[in-house]
Formats: structure tokens, C-alpha cells, sequence
């Protein structure tokens, strides 16, 4: 299905603006997600947001021209310049040189270590604090184990790089404990993730370079992008990690994340339909008859291209009979399927008795179809089954509604925890931010979900969306997906790249 848009860019930039002025007159809200440090060059990517606490870096050498250091670093705010060195020697003569003769500011000094350089990290150190300045040490996984106790004493900021690692549920756990033996020997220090060992190819997906990451953000402050990141991957990894919202350029074509919602929003002017995009229908109780439910997914998905057709079920019993009759016998195609799993009437005993059981039955028929397939937990069960049931499905939405209407914030910290711990079940799942519209009846600001998406983005490789088809929530979504997924440059003349 194509359509046309005719979508100017003013409208996209009144928007921008409508969310800037309903951010200033509400208090500032707290900031979740890691600290960045990244080569300077990858400063004034387009797309994403750097704030206090994200360092630009050059590498250095004692013979370093200044004034090749300052052009490098000039794109990068003087409290976040950094500049990264693999030794030590003549690096005071350089700093005497940038910052007491020359007048240039900096941030930090990074040094990349090899062997076990406990007395060059208390050294260097020294130095960095000598000019007011913070020390970042970067170390290799076998020097970390050997001594990262040792080193974290003398460093500020602490990265390490598992180059080699198998990617597993099992390599994430000795990364963590690892990280937790850093973090006891020295509190105070930062823990960066470097995810250059992610970028195996070019093209590669953020979700795919994040991977180890999301497994232990909860012990990190911060992502180190590294030099074998390429510049598209970096473009990428930023728009990802720290979207700038709301604007006309926060992605390029094929990227952001993810989203599936309701059939009745599915054509939403200005919005651009991409692959892992998805409408659904739910199948409610008062379709009592398969033919009514047959009769009723197909009237709601008839205009939604097949391979974006998506139904949710409260219950698996007679979800095998709609999918035979759908696709089988009336050769309509469905790609996706969701399994609400809750703590309520609509979901058989059962399968509430033994959920992970239950996801595996939807897992299994999702796969005999060849379908995307979805575990939407409640708040109860996401809380006490969602890592359980992880390992054994492909996607999961875990519910925050409730919480999300009483304190956006208070939903983050919650969702993030958990969305760890998901992961290091299933590093490889798909996992999906669940919003509501107008969850117990209070419809939410688009700056407020903007800023819950933003809580979380870094985690997440999508969005599902709940809301009903009223006018009120209807503005709201139709403002929200465009904010986080705007047409890209081109698109009225192009149409959507489906």
C-alpha cells in the first residue's frame, strides 16, 4: 500500500515548537540514560541530543599539533572536550601548551592502557586532576580481570573493552561481575560500556551493537562509541540512545524505532509506514463465533498491507482456529501476533497458572505461521514472570500504565530495572516500550510521552501503543508518532518506502 503525503516542513517545525514551549513551562524533568563519549567527529551528527556528563575525544600524542587538538575539538562544548592518549609521557607538556599558554579549555584526559598500568593510572590521574580535569582509563578485558580493582582507584571514568566476546546471556554475566567487583573497590567511579566490539559489520543495527550494553545498564553510566564505529553506525547508535524528538531530521530513512498501534491509526497524515511497522485489532470478547471474529479482523485490516497486519488475543484458547481460517482457508495474511497476558477475567486460568507455559503455546503458533509474536504482560505479571517468560519468545511489551499515569518518571526507573533484567534473560529479544494514550482516564501530554520514550530509548527497539479511538487521544498519538518518527526529507515527493 503507498500513499502520497503532502507534508511541509513548517508544520514538522511548528510542532518542534509547540513541544519546546510546553517543555519550558513545565519543570525541567530528570534525565535517564548513559553519558556518550565519542569521537569529536561524530559531535554534530544530526538527529541526536548531547547534554552535561557526554565527552568528544581526540587522540593525542606528545608531538600532537595544538592547533590540529583545537580545530578537532572545537565542535565539542569546552565541558565536554576530552582528550585520549595511549601513554602518558610528554602528555603534561601538551596540556601546559593547550591550556595555560594557549588559553584552551578541557574536560578530561583519557588514557588507553595496556598491561597492568596501576602506577600510570594513579599518575595520570594526578595529572588530569592537577588541571581540574577528569581521568578516563580505558582497559582490555583480560587486563581488567587481572587488575581492574586496582586501576578503578586511580580513574574517574572507567571503560572496557570485551573485544572477542562471545555475545550470550552468559558473556553478559561475567561482565557483570566484573563491572560489580569494579564498582566495589572504587563507588565513585563511571562505568562506561564500549560497544565498538558490536559493529561487526557495516549497516549493522543499533539494537544488535547495543547488545551487551542493555544487559548491564543498570550498572553503567555511560556508552563509549569507539573508532571502529563507523560514521553511518554512529549517526545511527546516537539517534538511538539520545533521540532528538520532535524535530524534522531526528532520523534518517529506515531508522527510530519501531511501532505498532491500532488499525484506525494506521493512516495518519504525515506518518511514513516502514518494515517492522505494524497495525493491530484485538479480539474482544463479544465476538463470541469464529466467524465473527474472522469476519471482523478482516474488515479492520483489509487496508493494511499484509505484511504490517496484526492481531492481539486475551486468551490462546481458539486463537489456532481464527489463524487457520485467516490465512489458511480465506488466504488472509496476518504477520504478527500479541498475547495480552493479564491478571484479569479475559485471560483463562490456565494460562495465568503457568505463563510461561502459556507464551510458549503463542510462541509456537506464531512460529508455525511465520509470524512477529508479542508477550504484553501486565504490571503484576511483567513484574514477577517477564525475565521468566523471556527466554522463550521473540517480543515483549511489558505493561506500565497505572504508573505511567501517576508519575512518568517513577514508570522509567521501574522500566528500566526490569528491562535489564529482561535482557539478560533474552539479549536478543525484541523488546517493546508500552504506552498508554490515557491510562486510568488521564490523557497525557505529547511532551509527557515524548519524554518517556526518551527515559527508556536506549533499552527498547519499539513502541506499542494503546489507545481508544476518541478524538482527544487520537491528536495526541497522531502528534507523538510524527515526533518520534518524522517523515524524512523528500517523502511528500517519494511517498513511504514501505
Amino acid at each position: 500500500m503507498r500513499h502520497r503525503y503532502a507534508w511541509a516542513g513548517a508544520a514538522l517545525l511548528a510542532l518542534a515548537g509547540v513541544l519546546a514551549a510546553g517543555a519550558q513551562d513545565a519543570a525541567a524533568p530528570a534525565v535517564f540514560g548513559p553519558w556518550l563519549c565519542l569521537p569529536a567527529q561524530f559531535w554534530n551528527t544530526p538527529g541526536w541530543q548531547p547534554r552535561e556528563g557526554d565527552y568528544g575525544y581526540v587522540r593525542v600524542a606528545p608531538h600532537s599539533r595544538t592547533p590540529e587538538i583545537k580545530r578537532a575539538l572545537g565542535v565539542v562544548p569546552a565541558n565536554s572536550r576530552m582528550i585520549r592518549c595511549s601513554g602518558l609521557e610528554g602528555i603534561e607538556q601538551l596540556l601546559h601548551q593547550l591550556i595555560q599558554i594557549e588559553g584552551f579549555q578541557l574536560a578530561a584526559i583519557g588514557y588507553d592502557s595496556a598491561g597492568k598500568p596501576v602506577e600510570a593510572c594513579e599518575r595520570g590521574q594526578a595529572l588530569a586532576h592537577r588541571y581540574g580535569l577528569k581521568f578516563s582509563v580505558s582497559v582490555p578485558q583480560e587486563n581488567a580481570e587481572q587488575a581492574g580493582e586496582k586501576i578503578a582507584r586511580w580513574a574517574d571514568l572507567l571503560s572496557i573493552d570485551f573485544r572477542g566476546t562471545q555475545p550470550d546471556a552468559a558473556a553478559i554475566a561475567r561482565q557483570r561481575q566484573l563491572y560489580q567487583r569494579i564498582q566495589s573497590a572504587n563507588p565513585g567511579v563511571a562505568l562506561f560500556h564500549d560497544v565498538a566490539a558490536g559493529a561487526k559489520t557495516p549497516g549493522e543495527r543499533p539494537g544488535r551493537i547495543l547488545r551487551d550494553y542493555r544487559g548491564n545498564a543498570d550498572l553503567l553510566q555511560g556508552i563509549l562509541v569507539g573508532e571502529r564505529v563507523g560514521a553511518a553506525e554512529a549517526g545511527r547508535l546516537l539517534r538511538a540512545i539520545r533521540p532528538q524528538l520532535g524535530l524534522a531530521r531526528a532520523v534518517a530513512p529506515g531508522e527510530g524505532p519501531a511501532m505498532y498501534f491500532w488499525n484506525f491509526l494506521w493512516n495518519t497524515p504525515g506518518w511514513q509506514p516502514r518494515a517492522g511497522d505494524y497495525a493491530y485489532v484485538k479480539i474482544r470478547p463479544a465476538l463470541k463465533t469464529l466467524e465473527q471474529r474472522v469476519t471482523f479482523v478482516m474488515a479492520e485490516l483489509k487496508d493494511v498491507p499484509p505484511e504490517r497486519r496484526k492481531i492481539m488475543v486475551n486468551g490462546l484458547e481458539g486463537a489456532s482456529d481464527l489463524l487457520h481460517e485467516l490465512i489458511d482457508v480465506r488466504h488472509f495474511s496476518i504477520a504478527g501476533l500479541d498475547y495480552d497476558l493479564e491478571q484479569w477475567e479475559l485471560t483463562p486460568q490456565e494460562e495465568k497458572a503457568d505463563p510461561i507455559a502459556a507464551s510458549k503455546r503463542g510462541q509456537a503458533l506464531a512460529d508455525q505461521y511465520h509470524m512477529a509474536y508479542v508477550v504484553v504482560p501486565d504490571m503484576p505479571m511483567s513484574s514477577e514472570w517477564g525475565p521468566k517468560i523471556a527466554p522463550f519468545v521473540a517480543g515483549i511489551a511489558p505493561q506500565c500504565k497505572g504508573l505511567q499515569a501517576k508519575n512518568i518518571d517513577e514508570a522509567i526507573v521501574r522500566q528500566r530495572k526490569l528491562y535489564c533484567e529482561i535482557r539478560r534473560a533474552n539479549p536478543d529479544i525484541l523488546l517493546y516500550h508500552d504506552l498508554g494514550a490515557s491510562p486510568k482516564g488521564a490523557l497525557q501530554t505529547v511532551p509527557g510521552l515524548l519524554h518517556y520514550f526518551s527515559g527508556v530509548a536506549d533499552l527498547v527497539d519499539g513502541i506499542e501503543i494503546w489507545s481508544q479511538d476518541a478524538p482527544g487521544q487520537n491528536a495526541v498519538i497522531a502528534k507523538y508518532i510524527i515526533a518520534v518518527r518524522p517523515p524524512w526529507q523528500g517523502a511528500a515527493q517519494d511517498g513511504p518506502r514501505n
